[in-house]
């Protein structure tokens, strides 16, 4: 595996343009686009005993701390999971500590604009406590929902089951993308975890689930390879592990959050809450293909953090 992978090689713009988004300007709109780039490294921070809070903090601590992914001044993309109508508790949405504590994270290493946001709705980022801690520790909400404006196409140079996206503008115009998926069971792909939440910063979903979620894998595995998450902080909380994605489903309560910037061998490791391994979702082993990531647990440092809840 190759330890830098470059996301301004992948963002091509609209219409098949195909100008790199490093400091490129749309031909057509004026807007000036920089994605970011991902470095991906071997360690992955698992913290435990905690609460969402203090369990986010120790994990990004253990990797460097925040100031290693985010510089003065950087614009920072969180990207929750915030596709349930349910409350924190139901574990369906991403836990709104782990996002407080990644944005309070961001702020004092002095990120400039600092934004939570992806398709979901206005309602469901109020339902999930969103709006509280975006307001809190000083980020912008930005619920898109579906809107083709705020959305652009990029080309998808590895893609198999997918040859563009429709993303969203934010992503492409940050410096930093923080990927923050709640890990929970999923009736089609088993889990949803990292890579799969990066449907969150895309429209036209129902092309990863046509002919009856033939090519959800594939298509997952293809955004994963154009799409480059800078940090993948997995809340591991608690999880539904029966009724997943939208639940209500039967809980456990692992009180984990695993940070790591690999998305493969994060989501590999995070399969192992529900007893899976690293041949049991075909999403890993197609990523692995896609050369996103390490798959052998083995050949990378998971470092350990047992932190206790702050009263």
């Amino acid at each position: 595996m190759g330890s830098t992978i470059d996301r301004r090689g992948f963002v091509k713009r609209i219409a098949g343009v195909g100008v790199a988004a490093c400091g490129a300007r749309s031909l057509f709109k004026g807007e000036i686009y920089a994605a970011p780039i991902a470095k991906v490294g071997r360690d992955i921070a698992v913290a435990k005993q905690g609460g969402p809070f203090e369990n986010t903090v120790a994990a990004v601590e253990a990797l460097g701390g925040m100031a290693k992914f985010v510089k003065p001044g950087s614009r920072v993309l969180i990207n929750p999971n915030v596709s349930g109508h349910l409350p924190p508790d139901a574990a369906v949405n991403t836990h709104p500590h782990v996002v407080g504590a990644l944005i309070k994270l961001c702020r004092d290493v002095g990120a400039g604009e600092v934004i939570v946001g992806n398709f979901n709705n206005a309602k469901n980022y109020k339902i999930g406590k969103m709006n509280e801690v975006a307001e809190k520790y000083g980020a912008e909400l930005k619920p898109l929902g579906d809107k083709e404006e705020f959305f652009e196409r990029i080309e998808v140079p590895q893609g198999k089951a997918l040859d563009y996206l429709l993303v969203t503008k934010d992503y492409l115009a940050a410096d930093v993308l923080i990927n923050v998926p709640v890990a929970k069971h999923h009736t089609v792909s088993r889990m949803s975890l990292g890579m799969k939440n990066l449907m969150g910063l895309v429209r036209e979903r129902r092309r990863f689930h046509r002919e009856r979620h033939k090519y959800l894998d594939q298509s997952i595995a293809d955004l994963a390879s154009a799409v480059k998450s800078t940090l993948i902080v997995v809340d591991a909380n608690k999880m539904i592990v029966t009724k997943g994605p939208v639940g209500p489903g039967e809980q456990i309560e692992p009180k984990k959050v695993i940070a790591g910037t690999d998305p493969v061998a994060v989501d590999v490791l995070s399969a192992q809450l529900l007893n899976y391994g690293k041949e049991d979702i075909p999403l890993f082993r197609l990523a692995y293909e896609h050369n996103l990531g390490e798959i052998d647990l083995k050949k990378v440092n998971v470092i350990e953090r047992t932190v206790g809840k702050l009263s």
